[in-house]
């Protein structure tokens, strides 16, 4: 469900409790709504109040968390793949090919986990990465500081592999849709107390 969705659910919800809560109060004797009766609805108003505000609390930070967690797993995954770009940039033989396909997989994860090609979605988004580890494996490194960099740019795509696969397969945080259902009713209650006590003064 998506935030307008939760939105539109809400406010309708909240509006349905002021209007229960008006009808309520209009078919209520007067001895119904004597001042005990008022400080009960505010106390267990404000007791439901308090909990609604500590749920949405909790939610607000889980949310943050998890946004603050992926924004750091995405600028490790950027830093790797330039750190990538780099090690292939410097190695002799030239590997334009392989740089090529690098960025390919940056173009395809792009699109693919934020929409900006719909193409992208169907296809698999790991396979430009497979091409480039694939060419890294088939090299013949005569000296050692070749062979240290492929070693690097082996060992770079190997996490490349592991984190796009993480970030394509972890799904966006969602609220749980029981949890979603308590929040709004204690919401509608909230209102229908207001609603209610308002009008048993006026």
């Amino acid at each position: 469900m998506n935030s307008i969705n939760v939105m539109a659910v809400t406010f309708g919800c909240i509006c349905a409790a002021v209007a229960v809560g008006t009808f309520i109060r209009h078919r209520l004797h007067e001895h119904h709504l004597t001042s005990p009766t008022q400080e009960v609805v505010k106390v267990s108003a404000g007791i439901v109040a308090t909990l609604t505000a500590l749920v949405l609390g909790l939610l607000v930070g889980g949310s943050k968390q998890f946004y603050d967690s992926k924004v750091a797993e995405l600028r490790t995954f950027v830093v790797n793949i330039s750190l990538l770009d780099r090690s292939m940039s410097h190695y002799e033989p030239s590997l334009m090919a392989e740089r090529r396909h690098l960025g390919e997989f940056t173009k395809i994860m792009l699109g693919g986990l934020w929409g900006t090609d719909p193409t992208a979605a169907r296809t698999d988004l790991l396979a430009p990465l497979d091409r480039v580890r694939d060419a890294l494996r088939r090299l013949s490194p005569q000296a050692d500081p070749q062979k240290f960099a492929q070693s690097r740019m082996i060992g770079l795509t190997d996490t490349l592999m592991l984190a796009g696969a993480q970030m394509i397969e972890t799904d966006d945080a969602a609220i749980p849709p029981p949890l979603f259902v308590i929040v709004d009713g204690w919401l509608a209650i909230i209102f229908w107390a207001l609603r209610f006590s308002r009008r048993s003064t006026e």
